[in-house]
């Protein structure tokens, strides 16, 4: 069975070079991408996804407030924040929500490795 991802980011070229990224991993991995938290959370509520990566500064719902509706609705699931900055006031709330935080720029192959490891490990992650 093919793991499903879920990939929410507000910036079009983050998407993009995204796509490109996970072009490598077509074969084991079932990429859906979207520019709207709010259609991320739509999705959340009538489709199963192994792992959701959040950009953490989007309009309307930002990554912490995805991320958790992400666990309320599907617990099972491997939530992974993105961050461009490097900041401590939101760790607290981001590490109750997400089990993983990357900054951004990320190297590709680091990217796509990471996510391999979480899928692996899905598991002993999500317990």
């Amino acid at each position: 069975v093919m793991a499903k991802l879920l990939f929410v980011d507000d910036e079009q070229f983050i998407l993009s070079g995204m796509e490109r990224i996970f072009r490598f991993m077509a074969a084991e991995l079932d990429v859906v991408f979207t520019s709207s938290s709010q259609e991320a959370v739509d999705m959340l509520k009538t489709d199963n996804f192994d792992v959701v990566i959040s950009d953490m500064y989007m309009p309307d719902i930002n990554g912490v407030e995805l991320l958790s509706k992400a666990k309320e609705l599907q617990p099972e699931t491997i939530r992974i924040m993105l961050s461009g900055i490097l900041e401590n006031s939101l760790d607290a709330h981001q590490r109750k929500v997400a089990h993983l935080t990357l900054h951004k720029p990320i190297n590709a192959a680091k990217f796509i490795d990471t996510v391999r490891k979480c899928i692996a490990h899905k598991e002993q992650i999500v317990r």
